[in-house]
């Protein structure tokens, strides 16, 4: 069982209230005992609980009745129902009515002990689905790196509650950190060490700290190559699992797919720039042919209005001149902009 879990625990009989309580805490949860449905309610407004155990016999609200009240404030408490009456009926009853499954007093340890971890893991890979799906969804609808890559590091903090993650990525030889999501006064240096060995290994691992602090790193592995890491730093009194290297692994994955889009498409706009370039400076070519034949024109026709006294005529062959004096700037700025950087760059210096 994980320290710190938080239990909820409810039930009118003050001499069974106690005795679970102390049973419950020996196993190492952060137990919250209430004699009443109304303490019990006041409870779940004040804070969230990771498990909730409800005698199904209470006035004036029963189990059921609390049950429900309680999936109203914390949507997906899983929730035993303890009775003394247990009959295959009334767990069945339960368990359509929402409970995660009944408990039969008086309680044997093991029975208690097992389904309270199935009830514990069952919320915990429920969640882990829905933090894996809101970050694939982001994925797929949004083309900012930087905005996925916070949404893994907070996603991995939330699912493997832990006190901090941390997202790297090497670019042009150095390890940055990213995104990050919760606080350490761990220097990031020390756990850059673990990002460079997971992408050494191109593997996730397990790294130890000072202090008993346990860190977990996963690559972001790119076509097969490290381009960076998602490091999660754990408190020091919890101990994590291998299904807590599996989780990151997954992040790690999401992380590294939103790099590798973000490159495509930066390489893609890049080419799709280029060509945009080659046929702005085409047709910048093929419109000054004949612009510069107007603009001559244009000139011829005024001197010969101006001769022959046609001052209106002459006005007019004015404005056409003017409007291809127009056409032209544009067609200069069309050039530019087909032009290499490197070349713009070149002739503004020496014009300076």
């Amino acid at each position: 069982m994980m320290k710190g879990t938080r239990m909820l625990v409810v039930d009118d009989d003050p001499s069974i209230l106690e005795v679970l309580g102390m049973r419950l805490e020996a196993m190492g949860f952060d137990v919250t005992l209430c004699s009443t449905p109304a303490d019990a309610e006041r409870a779940l407004h004040a804070g969230a609980f990771d498990v909730a155990l409800l005698d199904l016999r209470m006035e004036p609200m029963d189990g059921i009745a609390l049950m429900q009240a309680a999936h109203q404030i914390q949507a997906r408490l899983p929730v035993l129902i303890m009775t003394a009456h247990g009959t295959v009926d009334s767990a069945v009853q339960t368990i359509k009515e929402g409970a995660f499954d009944f408990l039969t007093k008086p309680f044997v340890a093991e029975e208690l002990r097992g389904k309270i971890g199935r009830a514990l893991a069952e919320r915990r890979w429920a969640r882990d689905r829905t933090l894996l799906r809101r970050v694939g969804e982001t994925l797929a609808s949004s083309g900012r790196m930087d905005h996925i890559l916070d949404l893994v590091a907070r996603a991995t903090l939330e699912a493997t509650e832990t006190e901090r993650t941390v997202v790297f990525l090497r670019e042009k030889g150095i390890l940055d950190a990213r995104a990050s999501a919760g606080q350490s006064a761990t220097p990031l240096t020390d756990l850059q060490g673990a990002a460079e060995a997971a992408m050494k290994s191109c593997a996730r691992q397990q790294v130890s700290q000072p202090e008993g602090r346990m860190v977990l790193a996963a690559p972001l592995l790119v076509d097969g190559a490290p381009e960076g890491a998602l490091v999660v730093e754990h408190l020091s009194y919890v101990q994590p699992t291998d299904d807590d290297l599996e989780l990151i692994g997954l992040f790690a994955g999401q992380a590294a797919v939103a790099v590798k889009n973000t490159r495509e498409l930066s390489r893609l706009r890049s080419g799709a720039l280029a060509a945009l370039g080659r046929v702005a400076t085409q047709v910048a070519h093929d419109l000054n042919n004949p612009l510069g034949g107007l603009k001559l024109y244009g000139r011829l026709l005024e001197q010969r209005l101006a001769k022959a006294g046609d001052s209106h005529g002459e006005a007019l062959a004015q404005k056409m001149g003017r409007a291809v004096d127009r056409l032209s700037e544009m067609v200069a700025d069309i050039t530019a902009y087909g032009r290499p950087a490197s070349r713009i760059a070149s002739r503004s210096a020496a014009s300076g």
